[in-house]
């Protein structure tokens, strides 16, 4: 047996499926497992370059290779065989903001189509299991496992500041759709902090952090031992997302021995664990008051910090692997 991982173009925005599956794909090499890659040309998603993928896809699948669709590509289930497929599903963002026609092509090409040609499908959630079983009827739980996004050894404890006069916040991320920087700005308006975010501003998000005062630096395009840095740096990781299939900035974070604020919306109370303080980010006085709460509790801090440690145990990559090698056998054992 022989496991083909099949990922979108590296020309595509983002990075955290290869971040997550690159983890995967060398601890299941470790373990004896032969692997291969398969990295899309195309990275638009229109019907020209779906297509080109497709085709390409179909042409080097091997007889004796379980064939590991990583994620956001897949349609390429379409190509495969669909008893030696294995589906990975992030989130449901396709079908969050689109609508029409543009919709009905993503719900059938994303979900529909390749959860019926996949021999087994994983989600990184139980939020997004139960919200794939939601939006594909007839879809059986049992094909559906959860096995979650893994931890990189690069996160490592990093000694936690003791009461720091210009504390660090850091926030990862900047998109529009979810990330809720604007709310998390708007909370922070006036209090004795700096804010360090990662991610490209756009020039109003600019223009909205100094109408609120706020101090800040952003990092764009870093490498991942610069992110890690700037969460050595951070004094409180603050994610008050308004939508996540999972949020690595969690698992991250308390890896390095950072508190967390998150949301407690979808994904994010079930990956934080009890070693978060949540929140409703859409309500900013919320988010003010867990800041200030952190500020001004150490002993809060570090006991939020040592439950850190004790939660990202059950994503370091050795015990996400086993699953998926668990879960190749089954479908290899089973075709």
């Amino acid at each position: 047996m022989k496991v083909r991982y099949y990922f979108r173009s590296s020309k595509a925005r983002g990075i955290s499926i290869e971040k997550v599956f690159s983890e995967i794909v060398s601890e299941v090499a470790n373990n004896g497992i032969p692997v291969d890659r398969f990295e899309c040309r195309m990275s638009r998603a229109s019907g020209l370059s779906i297509l080109a993928n497709i085709a390409e896809a179909k042409s080097i699948q091997g007889a004796d290779e379980i064939s590991h669709i990583t994620g956001d590509v897949h349609y390429l289930s379409i190509a495969l065989d669909g008893e030696r497929t294995i589906l990975t599903v992030h989130d449901l963002v396709p079908l969050r903001h689109l609508s029409g026609f543009k919709r009905f092509a993503a719900w059938q090409l994303w979900f529909e189509i390749p959860t019926r040609r996949s021999a087994a499908i994983t989600c990184v959630s139980s939020f997004t299991k139960k919200a794939l079983l939601d939006a594909i009827p007839g879809l059986s739980p049992k094909k559906v496992r959860v096995i979650p996004n893994p931890l990189s050894s690069v996160y490592s404890p990093s000694r936690l500041r003791s009461s720091p006069r210009v504390p660090v916040l850091l926030q990862v991320g900047t998109g529009r759709h979810n990330k809720n920087l604007e709310g998390v700005a708007s909370a922070i308006a006036g209090l004795r902090c700096h804010l360090d975010i990662v991610g490209r501003l756009a020039p109003d998000q600019i223009d909205m952090l100094k109408c609120c005062g706020v101090s800040f630096c952003s990092y764009v395009d870093i490498s991942e031992e610069e992110l890690v840095e700037r969460y050595r740096r951070a004094d409180i990781v603050v994610f008050a997302s308004k939508y996540e299939g999972f949020g690595l900035p969690i698992t991250e974070a308390q890896a390095v021995g950072r508190p967390v604020i998150t949301s407690n919306l979808c994904s994010m109370p079930e990956v934080a664990g009890d070693a978060a303080l949540l929140v409703d980010p859409y309500n900013a006085s919320e988010i003010r008051s867990a800041v200030q709460t952190l500020l001004e509790n150490e002993s809060l801090r570090r006991d939020l910090v040592e439950r850190g440690f004790e939660n990202v145990k059950r994503f370091e990559r050795g015990v996400v692997a086993r699953q998926y090698i668990q879960l190749y056998q089954e479908v290899w054992g089973g075709r």
